[in-house]
């Protein structure tokens, strides 16, 4: 009897060890940080935190013709903790970007209702990232650069797509939100906030130059700033009340408006 007891142990040890190996080494499995770029430096930022079902993915999202956008990083990972739970965890202080270690004084988090903001002040420039919750998914999370890439609807191209960060705190749309639907310019989106919101985030960042407008605003590059890299040409965003509910669109502008804007 001891002996098949033995027999017995060995084996499950053996499945044990296997089944850990795999579930380490997965695509899907044990992960002790959280990755994502930099939507301005390029440069990797590194959260530790301990998730035993996630993934890091440097993908290549595509346009509705196949045409292969910019490279980015990011971690889908599953959870059934809260978000107020995440925000203490990965709060440690312990954040590094480019493999450089982040000041605590030039970090913060913001927590609203599904997601948390994650702000990290380079030079007295802000580059921003979220975790948000993933529409449609009972546990899922995205960390990420908070950068969205909207196509044109009638020429869906590599050259006519627009990309930008967005304040997915204020966006209630689940389109943006499930990391799969395509995005198209001059297209209305559920948003959770208004107009203020959406232009107090921007001048938060510190990164291009705004222009208000009657429903919306405009925002360029700023070379001073060194936003030039991100946004090749001014981009509108419009907003509009109806029934209770606010939504927005965003576009490039006219060509016929460029003599307006001075960037």
């Amino acid at each position: 009897m001891k002996k098949y007891k033995f027999i017995i142990y060995l084996l499950l040890t053996f499945l044990a060890l296997r089944w850990g190996y795999l579930y380490y080494f997965s695509p899907v499995g044990f992960r002790s940080e959280m990755l994502a770029r930099d939507y301005f430096s390029n440069e990797v930022v590194s959260i530790p935190i301990v998730l035993f079902k996630a993934h890091s993915q440097e993908s290549v999202p595509y346009s509705a013709k196949g045409y292969a956008m910019q490279h980015y990083k990011q971690t889908v990972f599953y959870s059934i903790r809260s978000i107020d739970w995440l925000a203490q965890e990965i709060s440690l202080g312990r954040w590094s970007l480019g493999g450089r270690k982040i000041a605590e004084k030039d970090m913060s988090i913001k927590n609203f209702a599904d997601s948390l903001i994650l702000l990290i002040n380079v030079e007295d420039k802000i580059s921003s990232f979220a975790i948000t919750k993933i529409a449609n998914s009972k546990n899922g999370y995205l960390f990420s650069n908070m950068s969205k890439q909207f196509f044109d609807p009638e020429n869906p191209l590599v050259y006519s797509y627009l990309e930008l960060i967005l304040p997915l705190q204020f966006i209630a749309d689940k389109r943006i939100h499930d990391n799969v639907s395509v995005c198209y310019q001059a297209t209305d989106y559920l948003a959770a906030a208004g107009k203020e919101e959406f232009m107090a985030f921007y001048e938060e960042l510190n990164r291009y130059q705004i222009v208000a407008e009657e429903n919306g605003f405009v925002l360029m590059e700023d070379k001073e700033l060194g936003s030039a890299q991100t946004i090749y040409w001014p981009v509108r965003f419009i907003f509009q009340e109806k029934e209770g509910d606010t939504s927005f669109r965003i576009a490039h502008i006219n060509s016929e408006e460029i003599d307006n804007f001075h960037f």
